[in-house]
């Protein structure tokens, strides 16, 4: 079962203008630097069984929210349009990963 909270244009539109934002890949870096953390510290976990398992479910669950969000997150992305070539499908892809 999924909840769905419906954002107002307004809440939309800045989420549009927070990832044109210089900072934004690197709070998206930042998040999946929390899960990856969150994932070693359930492998390197040496308590009982069950305090294994609840690291794994906690790793389980920050790996599953950060990657929901980062997905929501890039589909407010839109990426200018290139002025030189707009069909060439490599600028684009030079453009989304900064080469």
């Amino acid at each position: 079962m999924s909840y769905i909270i419906p954002l107002t244009e307004q809440e939309e539109l800045n989420l549009r203008q927070l990832t044109m934002h210089p900072g934004y890949p690197a709070l998206l870096k930042l998040a999946h630097s929390e899960s990856f953390s969150a994932q070693a510290e359930a492998m390197a976990c040496k308590g009982t069984s069950e305090q294994r398992l609840l690291a794994l479910s906690d790793a389980q669950a920050m790996a599953a929210a950060v990657s929901r969000l980062t997905q929501k997150l890039e589909g407010y992305r839109t990426l200018p349009e290139s002025k030189e070539n707009p069909a060439d499908p490599l600028r684009e892809l030079g453009e989304l990963y900064g080469r």
